[in-house]
């Protein structure tokens, strides 16, 4: 029996071209959506305040170069 994974990839093998960008740009999209929910819950848990308070430090103390 097929996984649910084997089935999308028949199915997304059977799209047009047209249909092809429109589902690359919608999936783009969602997975953009999910990492931006996923950050979010992690600023909001306190999961990424390490990496902040490291950035706080390392630009008092001059150690940050500029983009």
């Amino acid at each position: 029996m097929a996984t649910n994974i084997e089935k999308l990839e028949q199915e997304v093998l059977k799209l047009s071209s047209s249909e092809l960008v429109s589902f690359a740009s919608w999936f783009n999209d969602y997975q953009h959506k999910k990492w931006d929910a996923q950050i979010e819950a992690d600023s909001l848990s306190g999961k990424l305040s390490g990496l902040r308070d490291a950035a706080m430090k390392a630009s008092a103390d001059g150690r940050l170069k500029k983009l």
